[in-house]
């Protein structure tokens, strides 16, 4: 299991490196607005991270079914993207002032996505 988890935090830098990259080009290249750059880049990175995790993290566990495998992943990460949001806002917004700094709320709220994610893609999508 520590083998996998290493393995997911690096797709997911993975995912996160090529979402900023799609981001960046359709903002600068494209001359796209940034809600849309942002919901096609975010499209493209999780499709990104659900093949990797597919055939390296999760290898002996995926599934034959790979439309709804995807479907599963993009709705459990989805939520974890927005369990990340919610933690950052709750932090930001708080009145401890060590939790108030965006770098250290960006921070927990990640580690507690990337929990969340892992055990999730674990349990719910990579079964078989």
């Amino acid at each position: 299991m520590k083998k996998e988890f290493v393995s997911f935090i690096f797709v997911g830098g993975t995912g996160f490196v090529c979402d900023l990259i799609i981001l960046q080009t359709l903002l600068f290249f494209a001359d796209m607005d940034p809600i849309s750059a942002r919901l096609i880049s975010f499209s493209v990175a999780i499709t990104i991270t659900w093949f990797l995790n597919r055939n390296i993290t999760f290898k002996s566990a995926k599934s034959t079914n790979k439309t709804k495998e995807w479907f599963k992943y993009t709705i459990v990460n989805s939520l974890g993207g927005g369990i990340n949001l919610l933690i950052y806002m709750l932090l930001v917004s708080s009145d401890i002032n060590h939790f108030s700094s965006p770098l250290i709320a960006l921070s927990i709220a990640s580690a507690v996505a990337l929990i969340f994610n892992f055990i999730s893609n674990k349990i719910l999508v990579f079964t078989h």
